[in-house]
């Protein structure tokens, strides 16, 4: 009797996250996005820059090198849209010397943005930026176009 009565409580919350997310979900679309896009300002040699892009994304301008820390461009970010435009465009940033991914969360790990920051930098410089993923991650950004993971 007891065990029957556990689970249909387990059913009754399962069922109430459910609603409760599809709601979010619900509102998500609905809703409009707000924020601007801006172009980045450029650090001058011997400064630091540091920019919030959104979520957990930042542009790291140091030591005359242009890092991204969990960058994520994307609109929609599962199924949840994006409520704030991320604070730059992929386009206006400078030649990208090295991302840092932090960890394989989607919203960390977003594949579409690394893959076009990977292609803008080679257009723009010829060159690759490298990557920098925690270990057991290499598998997951390898075929992106950096010229090395680390």
């Amino acid at each position: 009797m007891r065990l029957i009565h556990r689970y249909s409580m387990i059913g009754i919350s399962i069922r109430r996250k459910a609603g409760q997310f599809s709601t979010l979900v619900g509102r998500s679309v609905v809703t409009p996005r707000i924020g601007q896009s801006r172009k980045p300002v450029l650090a001058s040699r011997g400064q630091l820059g540091v920019t919030f892009i959104g979520h957990s994304s930042f542009f790291l301008q140091i030591g005359g090198k242009n890092i991204l820390i969990d960058p994520n461009f994307a609109r929609w970010i599962f199924v949840l849209k994006r409520l704030r435009r991320p604070g730059l465009r992929m386009r206006d940033l400078p030649a990208i010397d090295a991302v840092l991914v932090t960890h394989a969360h989607f919203d960390h790990l977003h594949r579409p943005s690394l893959r076009t920051i990977a292609s803008l930098t080679r257009r723009e410089s010829g060159k690759r930026p490298i990557i920098v993923v925690p270990k057991h991650v290499q598998d997951l950004v390898g075929d992106l176009g950096f010229s090395r993971v680390v």
